[in-house]
């Protein structure tokens, strides 16, 4: 086709665009004349200069039929213009519009299942918001985006319609109109085509889920297409994990009955061949990372079933290699060929590794108690040294093990192609805790308690804690204080102090007045990033007075101590401990574990010689959907040497969560020497609330008994029940109803429990 004839067709083109969105006049479309003046007729809310720079002639062009069908066609892109008419009055041009209406208001009639804000904000990015011109089409946009909305919902059979009231001044109201319709709940799942694996372990992926037990508390029998995407996109993944790497999905048929507003699903495969790996092919990293480590890296090896996870993850170690030796920038790309006739997977790594890059600045992002300094020192990753990705992930961990860090997120922002500066955004829990207590009862009179705590004190990183009471058989104060960071090490130093004064009272044996006095000081000495080790030493004065009625025969623990240590004994206690910690965050952890072994032995010059033998453990595991699995358990032992006698105070007593579904001070309630407590919790958030608050499951399982010799393996206790568990800025709340499953006859229920500062 010649340009001559090209430029015909196009010409005719805009010509029947000018008939089509406007009218122009006889005379501007039968000759060319220059402009002497252009006149705008029409408009309102719209600025002239809107106008006129959408039109393709100004005062002394030339202007005929093609560039009148031009300047039309241009006017209406704009969407501000429901009619454009151009004509012709001698030499000057009139263009006249009418102005499409605003949106004075978006309504929504009938839509309960999605939230107005949410769609407003969609519509908004689309450009359609109060106070925007309503352009043609939009309401067919507004249908098509709020329909799309439902696709996550359970209501597959929404239907919306849009409408306008025209207001005055040019205005107009969108009205949406939804008919939600019935839930459609799903009553059969088949997939067809499957040889390799059984379809009820297929099925197990799915989320969709109409034959569960909790179907229907979990409502994951109800129908949303947006859900079975997701289900087939995990039944793809396992195949293709698992060497299919040719596996498809030919087709999937829904069929809905609306008899019942059900719906069943059948979904058609093709599993392929089984795959494996043959040798990869590696290039573009040299001499950066030694052959042998490239090879340790491998993630797979020749001959083995192929799977794209464990390909993926051999792309994101090279790239992590890279970064640790301070290619920062670094890209690898993965790609294969498949050699159909031996069934391998040929992987090709690409490595780009970029220039060596400097950290530059490191900058603190939400911070607004504690200090730069102390974020800072957990840092091992130093600005104006070679970027080291995971020097950097071992920072961001040291932060969120933190009490006073919720979490910490690192952006690297490049500054050049060999500098970079960090920023760390952290956010900050709530530290502070304030409570007070009033009571009164006939053997204690009026009472009362208050104490105040806080970590990251004053910003500082630094904890501090009093407490104070008073009852007529009890008074007491203590203060602690942990200095964080004692030293550019890392070392820790942790200061307690307490006074108390016990009045005990028995007509049978006993009548005495206990004053203690005490403090310690503790390190916390890190060994590497989980570990550390605990020295300490505690000094007690023990002030023990108005015991000549006690009875020397008596077995009474407490009367054998006041009797061998009357007067003023004196405590010098070695604490010693050792602590493993590798969970991702301090706060509500989802990975990871927790354990530690402490002891406390008294030696002299002390006068009293006995230990105690502590171990904690937790173990988190995420475990898919949201749920997070907490195995927790817990030994304590205690007991004298070389003739001396166990503190009778310091006896070991079952906490108020130990074992939910009892009311634990009925149980051993003189305390003991030996307990041994394991528990199981099973949680995820609350859909609404988010991680705010968890529902779950648990079992408790555990005793407490006087000393070792009397340790029975049938006189375990054993809970198991719900709990919901809510973390409210001030303190977190527990609630529970435990079952008893393991308990004997003079055991008190307590089903539902409440418990304060878990």
């Amino acid at each position: 086709m010649s340009n001559k004839a090209f430029g015909k067709i196009v010409l005719a083109l805009l010509l029947l665009a000018g008939a089509l969105f406007g009218r122009a006049s006889q005379a501007v479309a039968q000759d060319a004349f220059e402009v002497s003046e252009i006149r705008i007729a029409g408009i309102d809310r719209i600025e002239a200069v809107s106008v006129l720079s959408n039109i393709t002639f100004s005062r002394g062009s030339l202007i005929d039929a093609e560039v009148v069908a031009n300047s039309i066609a241009s006017l209406y892109a704009t969407g501000l213009f429901r009619d454009v008419e151009i004509a012709r009055d001698g030499t000057a041009v009139i263009i006249t519009v009418v102005e499409n209406p605003v949106i004075s208001a978006i309504r929504y009639v009938g839509m309960d299942e999605l939230d107005e804000d949410d769609i407003n904000e969609i519509l908004e990015g689309q450009g359609i918001a109060i106070g925007r011109v309503l352009r043609r089409g939009v309401e067919k946009d507004i249908e098509r985006i709020v329909q799309a909305s439902y696709s996550t919902t359970a209501n597959y059979l929404t239907v919306v319609r849009v409408s306008t009231i025209p207001e005055e001044g040019g205005n107009v109201e969108v009205v949406v109109s939804v008919n939600e319709g019935q839930e459609i709940r799903v009553s059969e799942i088949r997939i067809f085509g499957n040889s390799a694996f059984d379809e009820d372990d297929l099925l197990d992926l799915f989320e969709l889920d109409p034959f569960g037990l909790f179907s229907g508390f979990f409502d994951n029998d109800i129908y949303t297409e947006s859900i079975l995407d997701g289900d087939i996109g995990r039944l793809r993944s396992f195949y293709t994990g698992d060497g299919y790497i040719r596996f498809e999905v030919l087709s999937r048929e829904v069929k809905i009955n609306l008899d019942d507003f059900s719906v069943a699903i059948h979904i058609y495969i093709r599993e392929g061949a089984r795959y494996k790996f043959a040798d990869p092919n590696i290039t573009g990293i040299g001499d950066l990372i030694e052959d042998d480590e490239v090879v340790d890296l491998q993630t797979f090896e020749k001959g083995e079933v192929y799977s794209d996870v464990k390909a993926g993850r051999y792309t994101r170690a090279l790239r992590d290699a890279l970064r640790d030796r301070g290619y920062a920038f670094a890209e690898v790309t993965d790609s294969f060929e498949l050699d159909d006739a031996a069934q391998q997977v040929e992987m090709t790594y690409a490595a780009e590794p970029g220039k060596l890059v400097q950290v530059r600045r490191i900058n603190f992002v939400g911070n607004n108690e504690t200090l730069d300094e102390v974020l800072r020192r957990q840092f091992i990753l130093f600005e104006g040294e070679t970027f080291s990705a995971d020097k950097l992930n071992r920072s961001l961990l040291r932060l969120r093990r933190n009490s006073y860090l919720l979490n910490a997120q690192a952006r690297e922002i490049p500054v050049s192609d060999t500098e970079m500066d960090i920023e760390v955004t952290v956010a900050e829990a709530k530290t502070g805790n304030i409570t007070f207590g009033l009571g009164y009862s006939k053997s204690d009179g009026v009472s009362y308690e208050a104490s105040y705590s806080r970590r990251n004190f004053l910003g500082s990183g630094n904890d501090l804690s009093f407490a104070l009471s008073h009852s007529d058989s009890q008074n007491t104060f203590s203060i602690s204080y942990q200095q964080n960071f004692f030293t550019d090490t890392g070392i820790s130093r942790a200061f307690n102090m307490y006074l108390r004064n016990e009045t005990e009272s028995s007509d049978a044996t006993s009548s005495f007045n206990l004053d203690r006095f005490g403090g310690s000081m503790r390190y916390i000495v890190p060994i590497d990033d989980n570990w550390s080790w605990n020295p300490g030493i505690e000094f007690e004065q023990l002030d023990i007075e108005n015991y000549q009625n006690l009875a020397s025969s008596t077995v009474n623990l407490a009367d054998k101590f006041v009797n061998q240590y009357a007067g003023d004994p004196i405590f010098t206690n070695l604490l010693l401990g050792v602590r493993y910690d590798s969970r991702n965050r301090g706060i509500d952890p989802s990975d990871g574990m927790l354990h530690s072994f402490d002891t406390e032995i008294g030696i002299p010059p002390g006068d009293v010689k006995y230990y105690q033998l502590r171990y904690t453990g937790n173990i988190y595991e995420e475990l898919g959907a949201d749920f997070v699995l907490n195995v927790g358990g817990k030994v304590r032992v205690g007991g004298d040497y070389s003739d001396g006698v166990y503190p009778f105070y310091k006896r070991f007593s079952l906490g108020r969560t130990d074992l939910r579904g009892f009311k634990s001070s009925t149980i051993a309630p003189d305390g003991g020497l030996l307990l041994m407590h394991a528990s199981v919790d099973l949680l995820r958030p609350v859909g609404f609330l988010g991680e705010a608050a968890k529902v779950g499951l648990f079992a408790d399982y555990g005793n407490l008994w006087a000393d070792i010799d009397s340790f029975d393996g049938g006189e375990f206790r054993g809970s198991a029940g719900v709990q919901l568990r809510i973390i409210t800025p001030a303190v977190p709340m527990l609630f529970t109803y435990g079952i008893p499953f393991a308990k004997e006859d003079d055991d008190i229920e307590e089903k539902f429990q409440f418990a304060i500062g878990f």
